[in-house]
């Protein structure tokens, strides 16, 4: 019965280690073989709506509408949301076919349509929202502000495009310049150090010049003095021969 009990233990071990030996293979495997897994899911992130919604409406609770100045305010808030509510709607328009294709796919994951129809939603009731609001303010102007809309926010990417355009145009310049500066900056050196060059041998000429004729200056002045003490001595020999 022990030796029974023995073999069971060890028949339960082996079968351990090759679970275990099966399990370590097959993730390896497949964390080398990850496609048989199928195409990787993609994943989203929360959906926030833009503030222009909330700014308006708490504006709205404040401003009246029949004061001039403040129905201006008003229209301006309102506009500004249906501005921004454009590249939520554009894009829908523009992706929404493929995202649906992709979730049937499976490259989706469910939590990312939802998040995609959570945006449908909300685009369309923005839409009704503010074309209902453009109405109380003026009649028919419900119909009128998308398209208002749309062109204010063509033209905002249009000057967003233009400066950034013009910011690649004055880096490319600077580039040039910069090249244009080191082009021309060798020659400039050269000359530079082609003058600094010289110089020192200028001064050293200059000053042997100056040293060499100061010394035969000097040396000429001491040929005539000694000429001159010579001429004195022969005249006060002369004089003594006389006297004597």
């Amino acid at each position: 019965e022990r030796i029974k009990n023995s073999n069971d233990g060890m028949l339960a071990a082996v079968i351990l280690v090759l679970v275990l030996c099966i399990v370590g293979v097959g993730a390896v495997y497949l964390n080398k073989n990850q496609h048989l897994l199928g195409p990787p899911k993609m994943k989203t992130t929360p959906f926030v709506p833009p503030p222009d919604k909330e700014t308006y409406l708490k504006a709205k609770e404040k401003l009246d509408p029949n004061n001039p100045a403040e129905l201006e305010e008003l229209k301006k808030l309102l506009m500004r949301r249906a501005i921004n509510t454009i590249p939520i709607i554009l894009s829908l328009q523009n992706d929404g076919n493929s995202i649906e294709r992709l979730y049937k796919k499976g490259m989706l994951t469910d939590d990312m349509h939802f998040r995609v129809n959570e945006i449908k939603t909300y685009a369309d009731a923005e839409y009704l929202a503010i074309s209902n609001e453009a109405d109380e303010y003026k009649d028919g102007w419900g119909q009128e502000i998308w398209p208002q809309a749309n062109h204010f926010y063509q033209l905002h990417l249009k000057q967003v495009e233009e400066k950034k355009l013009m910011e690649e145009q004055g880096k490319q310049n600077n580039t040039q310049d910069h090249l244009n500066y080191q082009n021309n900056s060798p020659k400039v050196k050269n000359e530079n150090n082609f003058s600094n060059k010289n110089t020192p041998t200028s001064m050293k000429v200059s000053n042997s010049y100056e040293s060499e004729s100061e010394k035969l200056k000097r040396s000429e002045e001491l040929q005539k003095q000694l000429l001159e003490e010579e001429e004195k001595e022969r005249q006060k020999n002369s004089a003594k021969k006389n006297i004597s």
